[in-house]
């Protein structure tokens, strides 16, 4: 008993400083002094769902491009109803990182998908970030190959995500912060699915659309540094 007392005093602890952080943190802005190196795709959503660097331009259906704040940065929204954007290549790769920054504008008791991909053919297994409302609990779902992770998260504030998938071992993390790390033993993969990573719905389109906002959504095809995420998660001033 102890011991999960303990266990449970160290979770609030790391909850209370997520939110505070989040709630002091304004839009990302595009981070001049983001890792470079391994870099495969990324998408800074000013305007479109091209890829930056020309390789794997996405196809935004129903979405929009949003300036907020008075900044000239944009950022995209979701409508949670039918829009959502097609990356057109699953990323499938056995070592990988995804950074991204996502704003909840509501939570439902289904999961909402900020990143998917997930179906049969591929090779090193799935990897979705997801939000749900679990009995009035605002969680934030981490899964890789089925090792799901939440965190309770809040609406209506910017949160910056990162998952590492080296082989059979993954790290998640939420603000720069080391949430879990652990292995797994098999690539595991839906019965169906999509082909293609997919922002904003569940792999098969017929719901779990996200309302909200993304923004700076970077793949690596290396692990990165917690250094190198601090950087991503502190370089948007």
């Amino acid at each position: 008993m102890r011991t999960n007392s303990i266990n449970l005093f160290f979770r609030l602890i790391v909850i209370l400083e997520l939110l505070l952080i989040s709630c002091d943190r304004e839009r990302p802005e595009t981070c001049t002094d983001a890792p470079s190196d391994g870099l495969i795709s990324f998408y800074d959503f000013q305007g479109d769902a091209n890829d930056h660097l020309d390789e794997n331009n996405g196809i935004g259906y129903n979405v929009e491009y949003f300036n907020s704040q008075d900044s000239e940065n944009k950022v995209l929204l979701l409508n949670g109803i039918n829009s959502y954007v097609d990356l057109q290549t699953p990323f499938d790769y056995e070592v990988m990182t995804i950074s991204l920054w996502f704003y909840a504008q509501d939570f439902n008791s289904i999961f909402d998908l900020i990143y998917t991909s997930d179906n049969p053919a591929l090779s090193y297994g799935l990897l979705n970030i997801s939000i749900r409302n679990d009995d009035g609990v605002n969680n934030l779902y981490f899964n890789v190959s089925g090792q799901y992770v939440t965190v309770e998260i809040i609406k209506n504030s910017w949160y910056h995500v990162t998952i590492i998938r080296n082989k059979k071992e993954y790290k998640y993390y939420l603000n720069s912060f080391l949430i879990k790390s652990g292995t797994f033993e098999n690539y595991l993969t839906s019965d169906e699915g999509y082909q293609s990573a997919i922002i904003g719905c569940k792999r098969t389109f017929e719901n779990g659309y996200l309302k909200g906002f993304i923004d700076n959504l970077r793949i690596y095809n290396k692990v990165l540094s917690e250094k190198e995420i601090n950087i991503l998660f502190e370089c948007q001033y």
